[in-house]
């Protein structure tokens, strides 16, 4: 029997254990939360008891920090959604971003995708869907009540590739929404420019599944919606092909 969890804080709500379950019923393997406000606590709780960790808000740059290998997407994102135990070290990954082109592919298929595509927000999943959107050639802008943040992971990305994201002003996000194919909203709250946003004929993916910002009366019956569950559902696909499943 294998012992996988996740960490974060808060936790409490997550559909992680559900998931897993779901997608593996009869398997002996279990799947718990490790709720802690402390990084510390719980990658040492991870070390002691269990094989592999999801990780969430607000752990995920100590979690690459914290680890031994890590892949070559953590390591342009400086971040860390998954830590898995191989051969006695700590290898981090980063399935946030196939989970965001897991989406994406939902809408276009997986031809080339020549569109653009608007990134709101830059923590941890905006910038992990930046890169999905980069990885996929779309021409990818991103915007942030926080310019610096925006710059400092437009250096981050420069790091590893020569294709990095465009940084817009927060105070044109509604001009670039008239233009983007594509809409990917990060922030965990709604915030006044939503409501001046005009979605017709657009894809529009949100990651926050506890309060979604985007409501029926703001999507046209052209807009083609994914909220926060079907990403965290491709997200959660991305990371059990590394996890040590039993068998079953």
């Amino acid at each position: 029997m294998k012992r996988f969890g996740l960490i974060g804080h808060p936790i409490s709500h997550s559909l992680s254990p559900k998931l897993f379950r779901d997608a593996h019923s009869g398997c002996p393997d279990i799947y718990d939360l490790i709720e802690t406000p402390s990084f510390e606590e719980a990658f040492s709780i991870f070390q002691e008891r269990y094989d592999a960790v999801n990780v969430t808000a607000p752990f995920k740059a100590e979690a690459f920090a914290a680890s031994d290998i890590q892949s070559t997407t953590s390591s342009i994102l400086a971040a860390s959604n998954l830590l898995v135990k191989e051969d006695g070290k700590i290898k981090a990954y980063n399935t946030d971003v196939e989970g965001v082109m897991k989406c994406i592919w939902k809408g276009f298929g997986k031809q080339t995708v020549k569109s653009s595509a608007l990134v709101i927000g830059c923590g941890g999943a905006g910038k992990a869907a930046a890169l999905a959107c980069l990885n996929l050639g779309l021409h990818t802008i991103i915007t942030n009540r926080t310019a610096d943040a925006v710059a400092d992971t437009i250096e981050q990305f420069a790091k590893f590739r020569r294709e990095v994201p465009e940084m817009i002003s927060y105070k044109d996000m509604v001009k670039a929404v008239s233009f983007s194919q594509i809409i990917i909203y990060t922030i965990p709250e709604s915030i006044e420019p939503l409501t001046k946003f005009d979605l017709e004929g657009k894809m529009v993916i949100e990651a926050n599944y506890l309060n979604p910002s985007f409501t029926p009366q703001m999507l046209k019956k052209t807009t083609l919606y994914l909220d926060g569950k079907e990403w965290l559902m491709a997200q959660a696909e991305a990371t059990w092909k590394y996890l040590p499943i039993s068998s079953y």
